[in-house]
């Protein structure tokens, strides 16, 4: 009941603007909220982050952004979800400074993030470790970066990704598992 309540509170606290980034996130809010809290499952428990409030500094980060232009649903939820990596790498580099610094040995666990192919149990890695394989990944092949992207931080579907990069389902099925292939060899060492 707390995360509906803090949901309405947000939406109180933007106000009635009834602009378009204030529509979409009304409308996807619970999704992404949603999309955020599986992503987070399995996280370690005293986890710094929740997924009600990575969602609402998403929301804070896009309004600051000045790019409040989405051509659609889908499209919003896939900035959303670049976001949210954004947000999950800055937290983790915070965190790290912080740890270099002799902080609680309790914030020295890394910030770990699933990265999910398929409905098979997904693999834990740390979040800065995953923004460097990507990025390296982006600059082999920025579809393949971009696939693994959306389903990893966004939560988006085979067809919402599809959609996003124009692209057909069948072929992002196709690149899917290759992406996917080459970020755990990358991770691996």
């Amino acid at each position: 009941m707390a995360e509906v309540n803090s949901g309405q509170n947000e939406k109180s606290r933007r106000g009635s603007g009834g602009g378009e980034l204030e529509a979409y996130f009304d409308d996807c809010y619970k999704e992404l909220r949603q999309r955020a809290r599986q992503m987070f499952r399995g996280e370690r428990v005293n986890h710094t982050l929740q997924a009600t409030a990575v969602v609402n500094e998403a929301y804070l980060r896009l309004a600051n952004s000045g790019s409040s232009k989405f051509q659609d649903r889908v499209h919003f939820i896939g900035s959303a979800g670049k976001v949210m990596r954004n947000l999950l790498v800055d937290h983790a580099k915070m965190r790290n400074a912080k740890k270099r610094g002799g902080e609680d040995p309790s914030t020295q666990l890394p910030i770990l993030w699933r990265l999910v192919q398929s409905q098979s149990e997904p693999e834990l890695y740390e979040v800065l470790d995953l923004n460097d394989a990507l990025d390296e990944l982006k600059k082999v092949n920025e579809k393949y970066a971009s696939i693994v992207e959306l389903h990893s931080f966004a939560g988006a579907t085979i067809a919402e990704t599809a959609e996003l990069l124009g692209m057909s389902k069948s072929a992002v099925a196709d690149c899917r598992p290759v992406a996917f292939a080459w970020m755990r060899r990358r991770l691996a060492g």
